[in-house]
């Protein structure tokens, strides 16, 4: 899957005839993020994840959730430069102040909103090892707010694609 992906990207970029991509408009960020997720839930499958409860060796199970988190952070990331991407390419046709701050304002709002969505599984327990592995001593967020906030951000998400 991830071999696939990877030439899918090199393939488009050699049937744009343009091998040097430079506008946030046309990079391979969200590919490469989309890539990254692959490969870290790839490793994290290795250690575990998906299997079913009787076969999971549990000792493993912290290391799976930290390629887990960290994956999820890239995809996270990657939908929303890709959003961006978007909207800059929108910003370019646009004609009306009024269209222009609308889209300053969702560019702004969705880079704020989701770049907090995808460190929370990194700052929201102290010391971070405890995100991932709940037997470490330390103290977390409450959960409840936690998935509240990925709530919002998905319906902020909701909101911009329509």
């Amino acid at each position: 899957m991830t071999l696939f992906l990877a030439s899918l990207g090199y393939v488009y970029n050699i049937l744009k005839n343009d091998s040097c991509v430079c506008a946030i408009t046309d990079s391979n960020v969200p590919q490469i993020c989309i890539l990254m997720y692959c490969i870290m839930i790839a490793i994290s499958t290795h250690y575990g994840i998906g299997k079913h409860i009787w076969e999971l060796d549990f000792t493993l199970l912290p290391l799976a959730n930290k390629y887990l988190f960290v994956g999820e952070f890239f995809v996270i990331f990657g939908l929303a430069v890709a959003k961006t991407a978007f909207c800059i390419t929108l910003l370019r046709i646009c004609t009306q102040t009024w269209q222009k701050i609308l889209l300053w304002f969702a560019i702004v709002s969705m880079l704020s909103i989701m770049g907090m969505c995808s460190i929370t599984f990194f700052i929201s327990c102290t010391p971070v090892e405890k995100s991932f592995d709940p037997s470490i001593p330390g103290k977390c967020w409450d959960f409840d707010s936690i998935t509240k906030y990925g709530i919002f951000a998905g319906c902020k998400w909701l909101l911009t694609s329509s």
